[in-house]
């Protein structure tokens, strides 16, 4: 993996405004800062983060509508969700239970203006007097995956009350039988699951397959020439 892909080789690639880059540029500077104190990456891939964390992360990007809401499981140091989050997806959750790295991850939120959270109250509030409401909305979940349930998501869509999660994201993580365990009580009705997954994903696909029916599309990614984004949809249980 090649030391020398900066930050102008990644904004060759995703093609972010320069207010953007320099917002990721905050994101690496705050993520060496917090390194020291905890294990938030491995410390050698710190080295390549433009291409190791954030391309790997942003490249999700272009198989996401913007207006979706997104759920990342087990986000650490914010990949892939707070990566998404900067570029551009206006509703993201952030379920991450090591309390240190949730610490991390509203500090993160904070300085890159991302924070937009709102209670209804305040919602409401500040719709119903004209003001302008948050771009982005990051809510960060201090808890184990399996403990999280809609009602903890202030999800403010006032054409569909019934407005759920779209898009399930995560990175590594664990084998792709459990992820889909953990995505299917957000996304069996509608909605799909991105997973950044390495080369067992052929071994891990047939694990997943005794017990899940899916439409799956995997698709090369552009950070890791070993590595494989896989899409999963029509999300239903093996009877």
């Amino acid at each position: 993996m090649n030391s020398f892909f900066t930050s102008d080789d990644f904004q060759k690639i995703i093609h972010v405004s320069r207010e953007t880059l320099d917002r990721f540029k905050i994101y690496k500077s705050l993520l060496e800062q917090w390194q020291k104190s905890i294990n938030l990456v491995s410390p050698e891939s710190l080295k390549y983060i433009w291409r190791r964390h954030f391309l790997d992360s942003a490249q999700l990007y272009s198989y996401i509508d913007p207006n979706a809401t997104l759920m990342d499981l087990g986000s650490g140091a914010g990949f892939p969700g707070m990566v998404l989050a900067l570029m551009g997806i206006k509703k993201v959750h952030l379920v991450e239970s090591d309390q240190r790295k949730s610490a991390f991850l509203n500090e993160l939120a904070r300085n890159l203006n991302l924070n937009g959270h709102l209670n209804l109250n305040q919602y409401s509030n500040l719709k119903s007097s004209g003001h302008q409401l948050p771009s982005n909305q990051v809510e960060i979940h201090p808890k184990l995956i399996q403990d999280i349930d809609l009602k903890d998501f202030n999800i403010h869509d006032s054409q569909n009350s019934n407005h759920t999660i779209d898009v399930i994201t995560a990175r590594g993580l664990t084998k792709l039988d459990d992820l889909v365990f953990y995505a299917y009580p957000f996304i069996e009705n509608k909605g799909y699951a991105l997973f950044l997954k390495g080369k067992n994903v052929p071994q891990e696909l047939e694990e997943m397959k005794k017990n899940w029916h899916a439409k799956i599309d995997l698709f090369p990614s552009i950070s890791d020439p070993t590595g494989i984004i896989v899409k999963i949809s029509n999300l239903q249980k093996v009877s």
